[in-house]
């Protein structure tokens, strides 16, 4: 209860994750009620730890006789089955709404969402293009994750948006909600996983119409070819380092590689992290995520490349431009 009205206290301070921000009118509803509901329990908690004490401070050790033992009155069966009815009246509503949800207004948004050791994989199948970590979607309009996993057993929690939803493998989940506000949500694998669990983050993006659109586009296009290629200048350089690195192997860049093992890089720019959204996608952490991945995050499966610090910056310069 302490850490309840802690909760509510502090609902006012802007977390990066965290149910007092809502971005859904289900999650909204809910936290109202949560409110609504708490000063009335705060006021049964200080009711019954008044009763207790009065009923500690009567009974002492000297009338732990057969009394004690009698059959509870019809009065103490009404202080038993109270607690449960109030209970139930409280839960009730929340429940109803979400078993209940709004039929939606219009087809939704289908986003597949891959889950791997450790990070998320979005796949835009009707738009013929896959991303990581940061999902856009348009504020306004019903949207469908399709939660699977690629190996083990995970869960998806974006507070602002909904309940968890465990992904198993082998299994399909949805979490359906419409976003009714723009801005970043946050979200977490919160499943233990393996060792980086912990570094498994989800952006959520709810874009007004025409950002969402303008995302769309450039997703679809291919990727952003060197401007200086006519010149064999660094950039087109560092592509030509990725095409003969052992990068090939595992990322798709489309029209170059199709690697099937990590994210998609076509549009990596784009992206607002690296690393399964551990580290900010920055020259700095870029390079040192490119020569000892497996040191940063424990367990990954992308290892540390011993690169030539010549051949690092063209490298880098070349993915920092696929916007």
């Amino acid at each position: 209860m302490i850490a309840l009205l802690l909760a509510d206290a502090l609902s006012a301070v802007r977390v990066p994750q965290t149910t007092a921000d809502p971005a859904t009118g289900v999650m909204r509803d809910a936290w109202l009620r949560f409110q609504g509901h708490l000063p009335y329990a705060a006021v049964a908690l200080v009711i019954v730890l008044v009763l207790l004490l009065a009923v500690a401070m009567r009974v002492g050790a000297a009338r732990r006789d057969a009394a004690a033992t009698e059959a509870p009155t019809r009065g103490g069966w009404i202080w038993a089955v109270a607690p449960f009815v109030l209970v139930a009246l409280a839960v009730w509503p929340a429940f109803r709404a979400f078993r209940t949800p709004e039929a939606p207004a219009q087809a939704p948004l289908r986003v597949n969402v891959v889950a791997h050791q450790w990070w998320w994989e979005a796949r835009y199948d009707a738009h013929h293009f896959a991303t990581a970590t940061d999902v856009h979607v348009p504020v306004g309009r019903p949207v469908e994750l399709v939660l699977e996993s690629a190996d083990v057993m995970h869960s998806l929690w974006i507070p602002a948006i909904g309940p968890r939803q465990d992904v198993s493998p082998l299994r399909r989940r949805t979490i359906a909600f419409t976003p009714d506000r723009v801005g970043r949500f946050p979200g977490q694998c919160a499943e233990l996983c393996g060792s980086s669990h912990a570094n498994m983050h989800f952006n959520l993006f709810v874009d007004d119409a025409a950002t969402f659109d303008a995302w769309l586009a450039n997703q679809q296009a291919p990727p952003v070819e060197p401007t200086d290629s006519v010149g064999a200048g660094p950039v087109w350089s560092g592509k030509q380092e990725f095409i003969e690195h052992a990068c090939r192997g595992c990322h798709t860049v489309r029209g170059v590689t199709d690697g099937p093992i990590g994210p998609d890089l076509t549009h990596f720019a784009s992206r607002t992290t690296i690393a399964g959204g551990m580290f900010p996608r920055t020259d700095s952490t870029l390079a040192h995520w490119l020569l000892k991945a497996s040191t940063l995050k424990q367990g990954s499966t992308m290892p540390g490349f011993p690169i030539p610090a010549k051949d690092l910056h063209e490298l880098i310069l070349w993915l920092q431009s696929l916007k």
